[in-house]
């Protein structure tokens, strides 16, 4: 897996039947005006998943063990969101000591 500060490369991997987490599909996913897009090899555009959060996110990483994306907010909170296999986000709340703001 490649993560970068706003993108990331996820690796096909077996998945167990979870509703909203991210299927056992190979792709690269990147954070744009915070709403979470994948892009699309075959055109070179992105495609929006969901619609944008309330709040400016970056730092993604997938989690192999859940198979659902995280990330952490740029609004001065630092909070750590769950971001699901249809784009829906979850605040999971403020990171502690909360991060600083870069």
């Amino acid at each position: 897996m490649l993560v970068t500060p706003a993108a990331m490369l996820v690796a096909a991997a077996p998945r167990s039947a979870h509703t909203a987490a991210f299927g056992c599909e190979a792709g690269f996913y990147q954070v744009l005006t915070s709403t979470l897009n994948k892009l699309d090899f075959d055109t070179g555009q992105y495609v929006a998943i969901g619609t944008a959060y309330t709040a400016n996110y970056n730092a993604i990483g997938y989690n192999d063990e859940d198979g659902f994306i995280y990330g952490v907010t740029r609004d001065g909170n630092a909070n750590i969101l769950k971001i699901a296999g249809d784009g829906t986000v979850t605040n999971l709340g403020a990171t502690v000591p909360a991060l600083p703001n870069l």
